[in-house]
């Protein structure tokens, strides 16, 4: 155990910070203001480095915030930002760590602030701790990410920074007004029978899950055949009670699409812990985007997401991106994405939508999904 008590000249807290993000097997980093942002160098061995910020009170900075993205940006796939958009009174100061099958945590009184570092009394403790601790540390973050959205140019935008008055200590925070969250689900005549036929299919699943999980699992690791697969999905997917959109999965031809390889990527995602569910759907994703075996990726993939999780991934298909540009929302997303990108912050959107409105009828992605297609059909959009 080291304790840290600031100020400090030497600067070792920093140095703490810098040798857990230059050695880390995976890093989470969670500060309740970032009002100062270094682009950590990361090991390369590391999968995963996550940072979620709060930002009660505007007192996090928005250049701060923009450092953070370009180094996410700088370490794609690895690298990853949240704000703690859901959450009032976010206030935890943590990193936890894996290294060489190790477990560390550093926790105390430090934001993400230079003066935390050099100026401000302040007092933090780095531990060695068992995995067991260190697995009850993540799933709390993951937690905290089913209410977090992903940093994003538009975000930053929208971001209201508090101004501190004449006078006032750095220190001293501003309340910052409401921010609205820009997307708004759907409330039309419609929406009642559009819920009423989504919970249906939804529950038809539920007695088949397991075996069609066993099913994909099968033909991921060659126990089953692609085309066996395709013919299992033929005789019992199309036209079920349980499937959620169309035929678009079946609109190809047969030899258009490497079902073990669509496979192997869903048990990927279905295998991964939860706070690395995102940044795998997104590799995932990109990784069949590259491969021109995949010509069904987005139909199968999305669709066995909002199945499989119906609180964290939308279907992406017609009626949700038609909504979106009609509502004005799709020129909001950040330029430059890669397709998986692009799914994870619609998934980061949509998630946010919901949580802004918790008395909406809708009560995840999968629900949410039907009534925005009935409510394009309602406006005569498609």
């Amino acid at each position: 155990m080291t304790l840290y008590l600031h100020p400090d000249a030497q600067g070792n807290l920093a140095a703490a910070y810098e040798d857990a993000f230059q050695t880390a097997d995976e890093i989470f980093a969670l500060s309740a203001y970032l009002k100062d942002w270094k682009a950590f160098q990361l090991a390369p061995h590391c999968t995963n480095a996550t940072l979620i910020v709060g930002k009660d009170f505007g007192i996090t900075r928005e250049q701060a915030l923009s450092d953070a993205l370009a180094w996410k940006q700088a370490n794609r796939s690895i690298a990853h930002v949240y704000v703690a958009e859901g959450i009032d009174g976010f206030h935890p100061k943590i990193v936890a760590w894996r290294t060489d099958g190790a477990h560390y945590l550093i926790v105390g009184s430090s934001n993400l602030t230079v003066a935390a570092f050099e100026t401000n009394y302040e007092a933090n403790l780095r531990i060695k701790i068992t995995e067991e601790r260190y697995e009850e540390i993540t799933a709390w973050i993951a937690d905290i990410l089913a209410q977090s959205v992903a940093l994003n140019q538009a975000w930053i935008n929208a971001y209201t920074e508090a101004k501190m008055p004449a006078g006032a200590k750095r220190s001293t925070p501003m309340p910052s007004p409401h921010r609205p969250v820009g997307l708004i689900p759907p409330r039309f005549p419609g929406l009642a029978a559009a819920l009423a036929e989504r919970k249906e299919r939804a529950s038809a699943f539920e007695p088949i899950r397991d075996d069609f999980e066993e099913l994909v699992r099968q033909c991921a690791d060659g126990r089953l055949s692609g085309n066996a697969f395709y013919d299992w999905l033929i005789l019992n997917w199309n036209r079920s009670e349980w499937k959620f959109q169309g035929s678009g999965i079946f609109r190809h031809k047969r030899t258009a699409t490497d079902w073990s390889l669509l496979c192997r990527a869903l048990v990927a995602i279905l295998d991964c812990p939860a706070t690395r569910r995102d940044a795998t759907v997104q590799a995932e994703y990109d990784r069949l985007e590259a491969s021109d075996r995949a010509e069904v990726r987005k139909a199968f993939i999305t669709e066995m997401l909002c199945h499989f999780f119906p609180h964290d991934y939308p279907l992406w298909n017609d009626p949700i991106v038609t909504w979106l540009k009609e509502e004005g929302f799709a020129s909001k997303r950040p330029r430059g994405l890669s397709e998986g990108a692009k799914y994870i912050w619609l998934a980061q959107q949509t998630r946010a939508a919901l949580r802004a409105d918790p008395d909406y009828p809708a009560r995840n992605l999968a629900e949410l999904d039907h009534v925005i297609w009935a409510y394009c059909r309602h406006r005569g959009w498609v």
